[in-house]
């Protein structure tokens, strides 16, 4: 085969359209983007071969062609994809994003070894990294979501367990001071960023995110925010929530020594539940490391994650129960 004829099948591969794939197609071209090539892939046994897509991608292949699938046809416009992004090469850069959330390189190099065939070195820096897990974060809108009970005469709403997150950031800049003290973070003794977060109780639903923060800031204070969690728990009778002893009575439940042994452990394991969702949040590399791209990319990275982990609680891997 000559070279132009292989730069043309090249440029072929990348328009061709891509609106929709299936498990096994994600599976196949994930791996090959890695390195795994298709000779390669046909030794490996399918147990294999997702376990190792899994520790470079962060989630199984349903899962991945289940986000692919929601871009390619949601109506909300700041995260669908248009024409030329529905190709090999989009595909490309959706699974770079992947990778890139889950394994956070510590430079571009490390990218490249991985997907340096695929795209170029310029393409790994800058705005043009955050495209794709913005566009990703964007389905928050329909996957981050505050529902309603199914019956519509009741009042109440659907219970929801409330905790604050804090993740380590490179030191932020004062405009006059040498540091920003009200960034400190005294869980991680560094400057940090912190979310609050609603999942309901009964399903594995992320009902509610607010952030980022300054990680000096209590839980208590962001929940009495004005167009916060209060107000929205206060917005009719009997909206409550369970949280831990850094919040509020009244519109939370929180450790009281008067509960009976049944509501002690029923709060216990709710507390448990929500931590359970922080770990999930923090096997991201990119949660987990100190971040060192600024407050706004690091609400981009945690928006992102919040939406690939509610996928794969709706795709098999819920939370246990109360």
């Amino acid at each position: 085969m000559t070279k132009t004829t292989t730069v043309s099948n090249s440029r072929a591969l990348c328009q061709s359209m891509l609106p929709y794939l299936s498990p096994s197609d994600v599976l196949r071209k994930g791996l090959y983007y890695i390195g795994v090539d298709h000779k390669r892939q046909a030794k490996m046994s399918e147990r294999r071969k997702e376990e190792f897509f899994h520790k470079h991608f962060g989630s199984f292949p349903p899962i991945i062609a289940s986000i692919w699938f929601d871009l390619c046809s949601t109506r909300n416009r700041k995260a669908r994809l248009e024409k030329k992004e529905m190709t090999e090469r989009g595909f490309i850069r959706f699974m770079l994003a992947h990778y890139f959330l889950w394994t956070y390189p510590k430079n571009v190099e490390l990218m490249v070894s991985q997907f340096g065939f695929e795209v170029c070195e310029r393409y790994m820096q800058g705005g043009e990294l955050w495209y794709w897990p913005k566009k990703i974060a964007a389905m928050k809108k329909e996957k981050i979501v505050w529902r309603s009970p199914l019956n519509q005469d009741d009042t109440a709403q659907i219970p929801i367990s409330v905790d604050g997150v804090n993740f380590a950031a490179w030191e932020v800049k004062h405009p006059t001071l040498n540091k920003d003290s009200s960034h400190f973070d005294h869980k991680h003794n560094c400057c940090g960023f912190k979310y609050e977060i609603g999942l309901e109780i009964y399903s594995s639903q992320i009902a509610w995110i607010n952030g980022p923060k300054k990680a000096g800031k209590n839980d208590k204070t962001i929940f009495q925010e004005r167009n916060g969690l209060k107000d929205r728990l206060a917005d009719g009778p009997g909206k409550m929530g369970v949280a831990d002893g850094g919040y509020e009575m009244g519109f939370l439940c929180i450790p009281n020594s008067l509960d009976s042994k049944e509501l002690k452990n029923f709060k216990s394991r709710a507390r448990c539940r929500h931590e359970s969702l922080n770990g999930r949040l923090c096997n991201f590399k990119i949660l987990q490391d100190k971040f060192r791209h600024g407050m706004k990319n690091h609400k981009i990275a945690f928006e992102a994650v919040a939406v690939i982990v509610q996928y794969q609680m709706d795709n098999g891997s819920p939370l246990f129960e109360v």
